[in-house]
C-alpha cells in the first residue's frame, strides 16, 4: 500500500527529523536560562536518537541518519545547559 512511498522513504524521514530538531532549538537558544526540559527526558531523546541513528545506518538511509545526528547534537545541548542550570542553583 505504501510502495509508492519506499524511494522517498530518506528524504520523507530526514525532513520530518529536521523538523523535529528544528523544534528544540529555541530551547537551546533561550541560553543561561534554566532550561524547563526534565534532564531524564533529554537524555532518553539523546538514547532514543542513537539508536535510531544505528537503524537508519543499517538500512543506508544516509540522510536520515545524518539529520538523526542534528538531533543528538541539540539534545545533548539540551541536556548539557540543565545541568550547568541544576549545578549553578
Amino acid at each position: 500500500m505504501f510502495g509508492v512511498l519506499a524511494p522517498f522513504a530518506d528524504i520523507m524521514l530526514a525532513v520530518c527529523q529536521f523538523v523535529l530538531s528544528a523544534a528544540v532549538i529555541p530551547t537551546v537558544w533561550a541560553g543561561r536560562k534554566v532550561q524547563g526540559v526534565p534532564l531524564t527526558t533529554s537524555l532518553m531523546m539523546v538514547g532514543g536518537m542513537v539508536v535510531m541513528f544505528m537503524a537508519l545506518s543499517s538500512r543506508g538511509l544516509a540522510l536520515s541518519a545524518t539529520s538523526c545526528i542534528l538531533a543528538i547534537l541539540v539534545w545533548s545541548l539540551v541536556a548539557v545547559e540543565r545541568i550547568r542550570g541544576h549545578n549553578a542553583r
